[in-house]
């Protein structure tokens, strides 16, 4: 509204949730496929279950551009880096 320049991408598993995202304009764009929305993001911000980081990692990490900054929001520090960091290059580990 403001005529920013940035665009946000909400990713989810569900088709449905994807669908209420485009259809109440809560974010630019809307997808099921992680790895295409990482594709050209410069901040990626990873909002899943702990439990979910590594999985979720090993689909988008080989997409991300290198210096795409990484961030979470999960309340656990140890447990998010112990998720992560496999998943990640020496130079994305920059970012994180």
């Amino acid at each position: 509204a403001q005529g920013s320049s940035y665009e946000v991408t909400g990713v989810d598993a569900s088709a449905s949730v994807v669908a209420t995202v485009k259809k109440l304009g809560i974010a630019k764009k809307a997808t099921s496929d992680a790895a295409t929305a990482v594709a050209t993001a410069d901040i990626v911000v990873l909002a899943v279950p702990i439990g979910a980081y590594a999985a979720v990692m090993e689909k988008i990490a080989p997409h991300m551009k290198t210096q795409a900054v990484l961030t979470d929001v999960g309340s656990v520090k140890g447990a998010a880096i112990e998720s992560i960091l496999p998943f990640l290059s020496n130079e994305q580990r920059r970012y994180f």
